[in-house]
């Protein structure tokens, strides 16, 4: 009985050094995703704070697409949940347009994953 008590100490305690360990790598990934958006942004005047925030409308992410790619795209200029998610919507359909290989453009896919992954939990402001 004791052993089993000690096990399932030590397992714990290895459980909670993992989640530390994915939480600083998460925080890392979103930090150095953000800068690199903040650098493209940079061109047309535009800058995030909140990878996860600051995306989820779309806007930002069509003009990081537009600055990418040189391209214009069109966007909803609403703020209700619809018009948030057809912008994220524009921006999917464009990538697809042009045939965005997901193995050979990982900042766009962390970015897209990370986009859709936002904009299907409920703004907090609705």
């Amino acid at each position: 009985m004791m052993y089993l008590l000690k096990e399932q100490k030590e397992l714990r305690s290895h459980l909670v050094t993992l989640m530390c360990c994915m939480d600083e790598r998460d925080r890392v990934q979103k930090k150095t995703f953000t800068k690199w958006i903040n650098q493209h942004l940079l061109k047309v005047r535009k800058h995030i704070n909140d990878l996860y925030e600051d995306l989820r409308d779309g806007h930002n992410l069509i003009s990081l697409l537009e600055v990418l790619s040189g391209d214009t795209l069109p966007r909803e200029r609403g703020r209700m949940r619809f018009h948030r998610l057809q912008n994220v919507q524009i921006a999917l359909d464009y990538l697809k347009r042009r045939q965005v290989r997901i193995d050979q453009n990982k900042y766009i896919l962390y970015i897209l994953l990370y986009t859709y992954i936002h904009s299907c939990q409920p703004f907090s402001s609705e």
